[in-house]
């Protein structure tokens, strides 16, 4: 299970429960302590459950929850995504932060390389994203780790430019990331280029089998076979 909040993230083993139980207090998911010294009578919260849908004949649903401190009126959102494992949902992921902090954006399950993928990314504060990938086997979902793809992707970046990749926001098997010049702002500076990526699912890990490096005023796509 994937904990992020803003006191960091940290894995732990999966919570696995009656699918209720998800939508319970969120004192029985303070991982990080956020609501230390608060008891059930200091909250109020509500919880929206939506099915995802199934994938690799597992159940995939979404827990948002919204949770005010009565006492102090703070409000957090945490967002759970759970996974079934027979007759009870397992959690893989959560968040929590600050609602002002937070754009939740729903989870989702799509299609890549042929497999079924999990994703949920959701932007934190001003430059920050929550961008997390698994895939599914027969054992379960599997965290997909986008390092590989990231360094091959860099590596056809001349030297010295700042490579753009988050949030990498996978949707197909083409990715298309910019460069800037060293020390260029990246959301206003002028490209000094795109390198161009075909991506596939090797296991546990997301790689590019090919990529290439085009110019400012050049552009591409990814080969068709």
């Amino acid at each position: 299970m994937l904990v992020e909040g803003g006191k960091g993230v940290f894995w732990t083993s999966p919570e696995c429960h009656p699918r209720d139980y998800f939508a319970g207090s969120p004192l029985l998911f303070d991982f990080e302590q956020d609501l230390y010294h608060q008891t059930p009578a200091d909250l109020s919260y509500s919880a929206d459950v939506v099915d995802l849908g199934v994938a690799a004949g597992r159940q995939v649903v979404q827990v948002i929850q919204h949770i005010e401190e009565i006492h102090t009126g703070e409000h957090l959102t945490a967002k759970r995504v759970l996974v079934q494992r027979g007759e009870q949902f397992c959690l893989v992921y959560q968040q929590l932060y600050d609602s002002a902090q937070v754009v939740v954006r729903p989870a989702s399950l799509f299609t890549f390389d042929a497999k079924p993928v999990l994703k949920t990314m959701d932007p934190i504060g001003m430059h920050s994203w929550n961008e997390e990938y698994w895939t599914f086997d027969a054992d379960g979902p599997i965290h997909l780790d986008l390092a590989a793809a990231r360094n091959r992707m860099r590596k056809a970046v001349p030297k010295g430019d700042d490579f753009v990749t988050y949030p990498f926001d996978l949707k197909d098997a083409c990715r298309k990331a910019i460069a800037v010049e060293p020390g260029a702002c990246r959301a206003c500076g002028v490209p000094d280029g795109s390198v161009i990526a075909k991506l596939a699912l090797r296991g546990s890990d997301l790689v590019a089998t090919w990529t290439r490096w085009f110019p400012a005023g050049r552009d591409g796509t990814c080969p068709s076979d």
